[in-house]
């Protein structure tokens, strides 16, 4: 009832058993935009489980970037990729750094 009275500032995101009560223009989305900002030059990557993760995910497609759903939690997930498990993201940064490596 709360988040109704203060809802021009305030917004209730769902993740994953949880529930955020967060400013209105303040998502993850904004952190990766920042980050690219601030370091030119570096290959956007993001993995994330949540719903919450969506945000990011559309930044970093919209830096042509890799955004990766790791589990299937998300069901409107708008991450180009995903693997099925946790564990398999140390598979795949070993594999990127092999890669680099070689």
């Amino acid at each position: 009832k709360i988040a109704t009275r203060y809802e021009d500032i305030f917004r209730v995101q769902q993740g994953h058993d949880v529930y955020e009560f967060l400013p209105r223009e303040i998502h993850k989305g904004l952190a990766v935009k920042h980050l690219d900002n601030n370091h030119p030059g570096y290959f956007p990557l993001f993995l994330g489980d949540d719903l919450t993760d969506n945000f990011a995910f559309k930044v970093i497609n919209q830096l042509n970037g890799l955004a990766i759903q790791v589990g299937d939690c998300i069901k409107d997930s708008v991450a180009g990729y995903q693997i099925n498990k946790v564990d398999d993201t140390f598979d795949l940064v070993q594999a990127y750094i092999d890669s680099k490596l070689n």
